[in-house]
């Protein structure tokens, strides 16, 4: 109720107040960042103590491949959409927003905590700790396992999950605020061209998941949508990764091959930026007149490195891009102007993509648990709990 008040009646409430909760997201937002490479190692590290012998080695490996396969389908998918794009919006470039509303900046000043270690290094140091280890001490790194992991839930049922409704609000202020609604209203028609059939292939990634049960995938997406709306509006998957987890371990009967799955994906199993990247680009590409200029060679390379880069983001707003700079001043021709616009507009839209990707990492989270036992049947159970 409180986060559709601020979608709805957000020009209502006081600069000062919507400041005042924008500030409090800020500070949330950077304990969380500071906490989430404990919480992913600890989670990685726990469940992956739990698998028996080689299975740990087999899930890594599972988890990878599933990852480079779906990112590369969603990229070819995306490729054959951008061509229908551009044919139906005759090179129209993307609008940007009108709005004059003032900027909304935090009441106080925010501080800035330390980075001890990035999630990536955290989630390899969680596979190589637990299969290393459990080979030299046994069964004494599960009992540590678990009072990592019990802390690590502690932190996120009992300190993070009571704020998150303020959490959202300060970031809906700040949405609001910076225009990205207006630049979806005035775009809809592109945005929707690109939104139906990526979340049409979102909706059949759960549906084969789900054995093809119409019911069981409308309760997975309902499961998803407190993640989807939080990744909207804090516009990082990283950020929901604990919502996104609570909902695929609910839609699932295999917790510990979740604890795996949505922590082990959410930094580069990126559904919506491989549609948004692939589709955005070659309609700025065709509006500037640089498309002319591109070789099947360029084409496909840039495609290929829109496959690649997907595991070096961060799933956080922009990076993503940024990373590509190089990659589209060489294959796709970009000048520093339409590397700009692009920018500016893909982060804009960045509330669409998050959404998109949380909505992606539970499809493929669920479909990860399906081919796990698929190809290893109970070889890659959780071993029982130890006692204390």
């Amino acid at each position: 109720m409180l986060v559709a008040s601020a979608f709805l009646l957000g020009d209502m409430v006081p600069y000062k107040i919507q400041s005042l909760f924008y500030t409090v997201s800020l500070y949330v937002k950077e304990c969380l960042v500071f906490i989430l490479p404990f919480v992913v190692f600890s989670i990685i590290f726990h469940s992956t103590s739990q698998l028996h012998g080689s299975s740990a080695v087999k899930v890594t490996f599972l988890l990878f491949s599933m990852v480079l396969l779906s990112n590369t389908l969603s990229v070819g998918i995306s490729h054959f959409l951008s061509v229908q794009v551009l044919d139906i919006l005759d090179q129209e470039i993307i609008h940007s927003s009108t709005s004059s509303a003032e900027t909304l900046l935090p009441a106080y000043p925010v501080f800035t905590l330390p980075s001890i270690m990035s999630c990536a290094k955290a989630l390899a140091l969680g596979f190589v700790a637990a299969i290393i280890l459990q080979r030299i001490f046994g069964d004494t790194v599960l009992k540590v396992s678990e009072k990592l992991y019990s802390i690590s839930v502690f932190t996120l049922e009992k300190i993070f999950s009571p704020v998150i409704p303020v959490f959202i609000v300060g970031f809906t202020f700040k949405i609001r605020s910076d225009g990205a609604l207006d630049i979806i209203a005035n775009n809809y028609v592109a945005i929707l061209y690109i939104c139906i059939p990526a979340l049409a292939y979102v909706v059949l990634l759960y549906f084969i998941g789900n054995g093809g049960s119409l019911n069981k995938t409308a309760e997975a997406l309902k499961n998803m949508l407190p993640a989807a709306l939080t990744g909207f509006t804090t516009m990082s998957s990283l950020l929901t990764m604990p919502i996104t987890l609570a909902a695929v371990k609910k839609s699932t009967n295999n917790p510990n091959l979740a604890d795996i799955a949505v922590p082990g994906s959410v930094n580069i199993h990126l559904l919506g930026d491989c549609f948004f990247t692939v589709v955005l680009l070659s309609l700025m590409a065709s509006a500037f007149g640089t498309m002319d200029m591109m070789s099947t060679s360029d084409y496909l390379l840039f495609l290929f490195y829109v496959v690649i880069m997907k595991f070096a983001e961060a799933a956080v707003a922009g990076t993503g891009l940024l990373l590509m700079f190089p990659v589209m001043e060489k294959y796709l021709h970009f000048t520093p102007v339409m590397l700009s616009l692009s920018t500016t507009v893909y982060i804009l839209l960045d509330p669409i993509i998050t959404v998109l990707n949380i909505l992606g990492n539970g499809a493929f989270s669920i479909l990860f648990i399906k081919a796990n036992k698929l190809l290893f049947g109970g070889s890659t159970s959780p071993k029982p709990k130890s006692k204390s």
